[in-house]
């Protein structure tokens, strides 16, 4: 049991890290059927090359819930955070991004 708490231990750091904390969404832009959104206090979990947006890839799975949550977030005026799996291209001259492969709602 103590090896699996040491263990647990270990690995917050790097799972914690992934999170951008939650933050209230400022806007909305679909390029290419991805999904960007820019918001005020969002962390660069994974020191992408453009912070405060986060992508939705629209090939990846759970992209209709995510943008589904994103929307009723925006429009309640809750904040949202994402779990972060890596920094995914964008169209705007070769920089990349934190890409969310989780999301949720925060009071």
């Amino acid at each position: 049991m103590k090896k699996i708490i040491a263990f647990a231990l270990l690995c917050a750091p790097f799972i914690s890290s992934a999170n951008t904390g939650a933050f209230l969404i400022k806007h909305i832009q679909v390029e290419h059927g991805h999904v960007y959104m820019w918001g005020d206090g969002m962390q660069n979990p994974k020191n992408c090359d453009i912070s405060g947006v986060v992508k939705l890839d629209k090939t990846k799975e759970g992209f209709d819930q995510m943008y589904s949550l994103a929307l009723t977030a925006m429009a309640s005026g809750k904040k949202i955070g994402f779990w972060a799996s890596h920094c995914g291209a964008t169209p705007w001259g070769g920089k990349n991004t934190n890409t969310a492969y989780a999301a949720y709602i925060k009071e």
